[in-house]
């Protein structure tokens, strides 16, 4: 399992994850916070759905939560749409598309 990380600039969003790197599989941690909206894009709908099942009012996850592929759980934790590989990190300077292209 590979440990990822999302920071925001503009906005409040602090997202840690595991990535298993056999599956593609992303878990999005407990405590995790996320952004404060959702915008309008194809999946908005189910974002917020799950979003109200699992956060508290301030947006921190309250468990752990699952999502098949880093573009799934990148578009959640961001609330719009974005690349997963572009959008996770693994260092402060190293995305995870540039990790995956090295160690494939």
């Amino acid at each position: 399992m590979l440990k990822l990380f999302i920071w925001g600039r503009t906005h409040r969003t602090n997202a840690t994850a595991k990535y298993d790197v056999n599956t593609g599989e992303v878990k999005v941690l407990k405590g995790t916070v996320v952004s404060e909206d959702v915008k309008d894009f194809t999946h908005k709908e189910e974002i917020k759905a799950l979003r109200l099942a699992v956060t508290n009012e301030s947006g921190e996850l309250l468990k752990d939560v699952e999502f098949s592929n880093p573009t799934a759980a990148a578009q959640f934790v961001c609330g719009y749409s974005v690349s997963g590989p572009i959008a996770w990190h693994v260092e402060k300077h190293k995305n995870l598309a540039n990790w995956l292209k090295e160690n494939k």
